[in-house]
């Protein structure tokens, strides 16, 4: 099997291109390296987790350093290799070491377990990106400029929902929110021609990846502002914003829809069928 050439985005000698070596060995196709042989490397590059302000602060601008160098990778593995699935493997064997009460944000929280600042170092990797057509219209979500030179950056982005949505089956359920502003951005919102399979693609990775937890979180629709506010619907979609078995069908209809586009290349058609196979097979459990 042909190897990953990753690129490091990194300072050299830093921290973050220590965990990009780390990283770069584990996901190849030929590694055997097991999962928590390369959580144990990591870790093992932890600075100590003091109470001054000053240890306070290496050890968050550490998680920084690891978060980011993992998202970088993530993004450069297609969507469909197993490579992404080796590295949800090594943040899970993270979250598996014996866990250390550390104070980030002026808040007590445990690492590896609760995985901290994984969260927002995945909304920041969101923002970076650059607007799109929808940007009015979207919350927090910033797809990548749809144009023919910035097809790198598509692919990147389509591959980032991919990994996320397996990172939320696997340890985090909460990372669903960011299913949420996906699945709205390219399943609620009326999308230009050359957004359609950027959009589209990145949205039928959740379903792809993420389907079953995503479903076990449908609730009937209850009033909840914060909810409401966080996962505000599109304007192609009437219903409450928040996960609930109304928009699931709405998803499923607009996948429908969107695979009968001409405008929708054959590898977007194919991420579209397996979606709505896997929304079916689940609803079918």
């Amino acid at each position: 099997m042909a190897s990953l050439s990753l690129e490091s985005r990194a300072e050299p000698n830093s921290t973050e291109q220590r965990v990009f070596d780390i990283l770069n060995d584990y996901v190849q196709p030929s590694s055997t390296t097991p999962a928590g042989e390369a959580a144990q490397a990591i870790h093992a590059l932890t600075p100590k987790a003091g109470s001054t302000q000053e240890e306070k602060s290496e050890l968050e601008n550490f998680l920084w350093s690891i978060w980011g160098a993992i998202i970088e990778i993530a993004k450069q593995i297609r969507h469909n290799q197993a490579s992404q699935d080796r590295l949800v493997d090594l943040i899970h064997a993270l979250t598996e070491l014996p866990p250390t009460t550390v104070s980030i944000w002026s808040s007590e929280t445990r690492l590896w377990k609760d995985l901290p600042l994984l969260g927002p170092a995945l909304r920041e990797a969101w923002n970076r990106t650059y607007l799109s057509d929808n940007s009015a219209t979207m919350l927090t979500a910033q797809a990548p400029t749809y144009t023919k030179s910035n097809d790198q950056a598509i692919a990147e982005w389509i591959n980032l929902q991919a990994f996320t949505a397996r990172l939320m089956s696997k340890c985090d359920p909460s990372l669903s929110l960011f299913a949420v502003w996906s699945l709205r951005s390219g399943l609620e919102e009326k999308l230009s021609d050359r957004e359609l399979d950027g959009e589209v693609a990145a949205a039928a990775m959740w379903m792809v990846y993420g389907g079953e937890t995503l479903f076990s979180q449908l609730a009937d629709a209850v009033q909840d502002e914060e909810k409401e506010r966080m996962m505000k619907p599109g304007t192609l979609y009437s219903g409450q914003g928040q996960l609930c078995k109304e928009r699931w069908q709405f998803w499923k209809r607009r996948f429908g829809e969107m695979s009968e586009q001409v405008q929708v290349n054959e590898e977007t058609q194919e991420v579209i069928r397996l979606a709505r196979e896997k929304m079916e097979k689940i609803e079918q459990q």
